[in-house]
């Protein structure tokens, strides 16, 4: 019997498989030879537990959805197990088989090593060719996303139905020896390590923090989070009413952006859209401190893109 998986803090009890070493490895060759068929170099595999917490949620509790019954998102959920780089989740839903990805139908079997790396094959295979048909969740963009350097692999199953949960939360992982302090509503982002972080280009003056909010999480029935199979599959915000946890998810609603400091000798406006940083000292190592805007309780998650990157590299989410 499982133990309950939920988050308590920043800790949850992870119930790593007993064959998780090779279900990984198995899983990580999988994901590597999509990417390197369309021409992506390989990633690696995360030490973060985010993705195995919550495929152990969705086996313990039997939905499927990237929330969870804690009313958590992905990023969220990163952030409050040591993640600290960018994180985006594929999630999917198969069964422990001996039938292969060309079958015509799946036939469900006994969960073990083989049925379950066949179950990883045919999860991964539908993120990749039946998505646009399917979903449009870009599970498939997600997957073949040159900018994502690690994954942190999630597997688990439900013996009574042997159905298997699979979990990819990519992640975009360049910064190393990140901190992140909070203060009222001042955020300290320090790092010490010396060495060359990946996008910034002299003082880091054309990079910005973009501020997401979502209001304080509250638990979600799972029955709410099983509306799948009726749904559209939508992002969270364009989802009719009862389907809001059915589709792909959003950082929340942008409030601010976080700017380097105005130059000295310039005069800056200023906006409730976006605040200038009280320090933004960014080299090999680097000390920004900003002040998060006043939109009440809840979670501000920050991204933070380099000056002229497509991505960014942090999901950070900050509780209030």
């Amino acid at each position: 019997m499982q133990n309950n998986p939920d988050i308590n803090g920043t800790t949850a009890t992870i119930n790593i498989p007993p064959d998780y070493a090779a279900l990984a490895s198995y899983a990580l060759s999988v994901i590597n030879t999509d990417r390197q068929q369309a021409d992506f170099s390989n990633v690696t595999l995360s030490s973060v537990l985010s993705a195995q917490q919550h495929a152990d949620s969705m086996a313990y509790y039997s939905y499927f959805s990237h929330w969870d019954p804690q009313g958590y998102k992905p990023y969220m959920r990163y952030t409050l197990l040591g993640g600290t780089g960018y994180a985006a989740e594929n999630i999917g839903l198969d069964y422990c088989t001996d039938s292969s990805v060309s079958a015509q139908s799946i036939v469900p079997a006994q969960c073990t090593q083989q049925t379950v790396e066949n179950a990883i094959a045919n999860s991964e295979y539908g993120m990749m060719y039946y998505d646009a048909s399917c979903c449009n969740n870009g599970r498939s963009d997600n997957i073949l996303d040159g900018n994502h350097n690690e994954v942190s692999i999630g597997i688990a199953w439900n013996q009574q139905t042997d159905a298997m949960y699979f979990v990819e939360d990519f992640q975009d992982n360049y910064i190393s020896g990140l901190s992140l302090q909070v203060s009222g509503n001042t955020v300290t982002l320090q790092r010490t390590t010396q060495q060359n972080l990946v996008g910034w280009t002299g003082s880091g003056s054309g990079a910005s923090i973009g501020i997401y909010y979502d209001p304080t999480p509250t638990a979600i029935p799972v029955s709410e989070l099983n509306t799948g199979s009726s749904c559209a599959g939508n992002n969270e915000a364009s989802e009719p009413a009862g389907c809001q946890y059915a589709g792909a998810y959003s950082f929340g609603s942008l409030v601010a952006t976080a700017l380097a400091p105005c130059p000295s000798g310039y005069t800056c406006g200023s906006s409730t859209s976006f605040s200038y940083a009280q320090v933004w000292q960014v080299s090999k190592s680097f000390d920004i401190v900003f002040t998060l805007p006043q939109s009440g309780s809840g979670v501000y998650t920050l991204l933070l893109w380099p000056q002229g990157a497509n991505e960014p590299i942090t999901s950070l989410s900050v509780f209030t």
